[in-house]
């Protein structure tokens, strides 16, 4: 079973409910003053700009031209970082990177340090898989900065995400000094949304070392936060932790039961990327009980969404 769940599925979701449609906004754009349209361009939400990274490349580049034009540096530093954010999911690596640069680099012109702390956050955390020592730099770079101007949200991301830095190089209690850094910035900054993900993280770092009574008592406090809020999307992903920590203290049957809530939820809002990994986790456990039936029918349930979600990638 693996060891994290892909918390990518999330955004895969909100991607492909909330993003606007590029024709549209085009049209949109079309009928309105040119300053009028800078702002709608700057105020691009993350979803919008992945979810039609595609189409919306070209848009900003247009609006790349027609900010150079008329010297608006803070306009062209968005639409570069837009640009480097659709490169990146795009699998556009290098352009991802120019462009990170280039907003960098007017952002520290406007003397905006929030801006350049985060984006060294930024581009050091999606380099992880590449260049994990570049990365790790980037990422203390920028909490050098965030921390010198003391800009407790943005610090509360890339705390967690340089903790997920620590955890891949298997230094744990770096990540778990981190995660905590993170929570207790939530915690000040009364953010439940945000906090439940750091008490996860902090949950996995027990997994990993192997601490299951830390691990759930981790995951129960962050259950509880979510389920006040009626956060499905939370408590699908808890869900899911639940069935890797019961599966690895042998607990079968509590494995499955906590999987088949993930996958009720999971299935009721769409999320197709944990449906396909709780697939995966029940053939394993079905597997490890000899129930071979069982196991086949969920690798089978497996395969097919696993071949479905390529064919939505290719397109």
């Amino acid at each position: 079973m693996r060891n994290l769940l892909p918390l990518i599925a999330l955004l895969i979701f909100s991607l492909f409910v909330k993003s606007e449609n590029i024709d549209s906004l085009k049209f949109r754009l079309n009928r309105l003053p040119i300053d009028d349209q800078f702002k709608i361009i700057n105020d691009l939400s993350f979803d919008e700009v992945v979810g039609n990274c595609q189409k919306i490349a070209p848009l900003l580049l247009q609006y790349e031209s027609l900010a150079k034009a008329q010297n608006k540096t803070s306009n062209l530093a968005r639409i570069y970082l837009n640009l480097s954010l659709a490169n990146y999911y795009l699998g556009r690596y290098d352009e991802n990177l120019k462009y990170g640069l280039k907003s960098l680099a007017l952002y520290d012109s406007l003397d905006n340090k929030m801006m350049v702390g985060t984006m060294y956050g930024e581009l050091g955390y999606q380099m992880k898989l590449r260049n994990l020592l570049k990365a790790a730099e980037y990422m203390r770079h920028g909490i050098s900065i965030l921390e010198r101007v003391n800009m407790p949200g943005p610090l509360a991301k890339i705390y967690d995400n340089y903790g997920v830095l620590k955890e891949m190089g298997n230094q744990l209690d770096s990540a778990n000094f981190y995660y905590r850094k993170a929570l207790s910035i939530k915690k000040e900054l009364n953010d439940s949304v945000g906090i439940p993900y750091s008490l996860n993280n902090i949950c996995m770092v027990f997994m990993l070392k192997h601490n299951y009574d830390s691990a759930l008592f981790y995951l129960n406090k962050s259950t509880k936060i979510r389920q006040l809020n009626n956060d499905n999307v939370g408590l699908s992903e808890n869900y899911g932790y639940y069935g890797q920590i019961y599966f690895l203290i042998g607990s079968y049957d509590k494995a499955i039961e906590s999987l088949n809530k993930s996958l009720d939820l999971a299935k009721k809002f769409n999320f197709t990327s944990l449906e396909k990994s709780v697939y995966s986790d029940l053939s394993e456990i079905y597997e490890k009980v000899n129930d071979y039936k069982n196991a086949l029918y969920y690798q089978k349930l497996h395969k097919q969404l696993a071949d479905s979600l390529i064919n939505v990638e290719t397109n």
